[in-house]
């Protein structure tokens, strides 16, 4: 979340009133012996902090005014971010039934598309597959005209056909197919999406130091220290706390 330009007026005019409050309040420095004479002539003073005071009253008016025309600016922030996570829910629940494939080599797919992903499934799996389950459809994403890889989206004819198959993938390492690396993942809305991949170059880290993660909906990172669950909603969040997790286990 991208913090409002108003909030930061506020900071400015917060440090405004401060310094105003701290001149206005400062004490008239008096020499010994003098005390007569300052009761004399701290008539104009005392005005000139009266003038202060008032012009601190319509500040503090004003920044009170700001300050609520800044939550109100602030809750349509929020307000938008919840209505853009809702159309994002249910751009995610139109594309349950569906897979993404990525890695594959370019201009390897068969003129038969589900074939082409039954046979590949086939590998993947093993025996664990069946090569019945119902697929609707299986298309291609074109991409850059210069990529090396292909995109393909599967969408099966069932939600358990989708949950049964992604299961069974969940407990493969690494998928290759050709001497390229395949990721194959739910197809989220690309809101949804980028908020998974924000978490890629964490889950590197993770595999290599062979620390059990999973990614839950809709996107949280839940990783596994010694027994212990940690999930983070932000990769800001996931770094910093990783990184003194791993270290105190290191010392364990």
């Amino acid at each position: 979340f991208i913090q409002p330009e108003g909030s930061i007026t506020v900071y400015a005019n917060h440090l405004k009133l401060e310094k105003a409050l701290q001149s206005a309040l400062s004490p008239t420095p008096r020499e010994p012996g003098t005390s007569a004479v300052i009761e004399v002539t701290a008539s104009p003073t005392v005005h000139e902090s009266r003038n202060d005071l008032s012009e601190l009253k319509l500040m503090i008016a004003e920044l009170k005014q700001e300050i609520k025309n800044d939550n109100k600016e602030i809750n349509k922030y929020y307000a938008q971010d919840k209505r853009e996570d809702k159309l994002a829910a249910l751009e995610d629940g139109c594309r349950r039934n569906k897979i993404r494939i990525e890695g594959f080599p370019a201009n390897r797919e068969s003129p038969n598309p589900v074939k082409f992903i039954a046979e590949l499934f086939s590998k993947i799996i093993v025996e664990d597959f069946k090569s019945d389950t119902e697929k609707a459809e299986v298309y291609r994403i074109r991409g850059l005209n210069n990529s090396k890889h292909r995109t393909f989206i599967v969408r099966f004819e069932k939600l358990q056909s989708n949950l049964n198959v992604m299961s069974l993938l969940r407990q493969k390492q690494e998928i290759m197919f050709e001497n390229n690396l395949i990721c194959i993942f739910l197809d989220f809305s690309p809101s949804t999406a980028t908020k998974c991949a924000s978490f890629y170059n964490i889950k590197q880290h993770l595999r290599k130091a062979d620390i059990r993660y999973s990614l839950l909906y809709p996107a949280k990172l839940k990783v596994e220290i010694q027994g212990k669950h940690y999930i983070f909603t932000s990769r800001e969040e996931a770094d910093k706390e990783l990184r003194k997790e791993i270290k105190r286990a290191s010392y364990l």
